[in-house]
């Protein structure tokens, strides 16, 4: 079985630089510690769980909080963050814990409470009051914002930039001639528990159309999400003098295609349809119209590099992230 002391040879370092580098310390530089990662890889070391977190006094684990919506469902974009960011959690060494509640933040004041964790993920940020906040800044907890909140307190903020994604989506219509826009939205929900990528993206669009002297419709869908083909056909029906479509809804995508041929709508020169969706997605679903691309793995490669330098330095500078996808016509 391969040891530090292997890797320690192999990179031409001691055993204690070894151990810096897998206890992510900024002492060590970028170029030692890529050295020793080479090593490890090399040679097939496995990290010893056990072993770091009685010699760290560390747990080695993150927890990451993602309250569910009231009708307990995730999104497309929920899953597969969760997904990426447990994957590059334990390339960095660490395992993850899910925190979740429908409402409240016990769960995660628990979590805190009992040292089960060395730093959080907030995933569904709200804009305002949103109490996971406050009590990372209470504990001093490492934590990484995934959504951008009025106020950070501090906390180091990683996201895909909202609101240029809308600008960018809605010049995309106006470059085309569009002057009646069809908004297709998530439920009520989101935007009266103020979830921040939603109301961020709702707030830019509906700016730039304005500021296009372009007549905007919404629609939000219902809180259940059981038939989006459904809810993108009541939308359609409540504003048919439309002709540009824009979606925020990773459902509603998914089945789009299908309404516009149901409705003879699909090959229509005088309807333009935009989207914005996780990039996963796209390569799955094949979506026939111009879109933004979320590259979720790369939101989540940032969040758990900020997360793991928080956690090496808790006295760091505030980092802020925000992400630009672009978007494909």
């Amino acid at each position: 079985m391969t040891t530090i002391s292997d890797v320690a040879k192999a990179a031409h370092v001691s055993k204690a630089t070894v151990s810096y580098v897998l206890a992510e310390s900024p002492k060590i530089s970028n170029e030692t510690a890529s050295r020793v990662k080479k090593a490890m890889h090399d040679l097939g070391y496995s990290v010893n769980h056990a072993a770091r977190v009685l010699s760290t006094s560390k747990t080695m684990t993150i927890g990451i909080v993602i309250p569910m919506m009231r009708e307990n469902v995730a999104s497309i974009s929920q899953g597969a963050y969760l997904t990426s960011l447990s994957v590059l959690a334990r390339e960095k060494g660490y395992d993850t814990m899910l925190i979740s509640e429908v409402e409240g933040s016990r769960a995660f004041r628990e979590a805190i409470d009992a040292k089960k964790i060395d730093g959080a993920i907030i995933m569904e940020v709200r804009r305002h009051k949103d109490e996971r906040i406050d009590l990372a800044k209470k504990y001093k907890l490492p934590t990484v914002l995934l959504g951008v909140p009025a106020d950070a307190q501090g906390l180091d903020v990683v996201d895909s930039d909202f609101t240029q994604a809308a600008r960018d989506l809605i010049r995309h219509f106006v470059r085309l001639g569009r002057k009646r826009l069809l908004l297709v939205l998530w439920s009520k929900e989101h935007y009266v528990k103020e979830i921040n990528f939603a109301v961020r993206f709702r707030e830019a669009a509906l700016v730039e159309a304005k500021k296009s002297g372009m007549k905007v419709h919404v629609e939000y869908s219902t809180s259940s999400q059981e038939n989006p083909a459904a809810e993108l056909k009541r939308a359609i029906k409540n504003y048919p003098e439309f002709d540009s479509l824009l979606i925020h809804n990773d459902s509603v995508v998914v089945v789009a295609q299908q309404v516009f041929l149901e409705l003879g709508l699909a090959h229509s020169s005088d309807i333009s349809v935009a989207a914005i969706i996780p990039d996963q997605m796209n390569s799955l679903v094949r979506v026939p119209f111009p879109t933004v691309d979320v590259n979720l793995d790369v939101v989540a490669q940032n969040v758990i590099e900020v997360l793991v330098d928080r956690i090496s330095n808790v006295d760091a500078p505030q980092q802020v992230r925000l992400l630009q996808h672009q978007l494909h016509e």
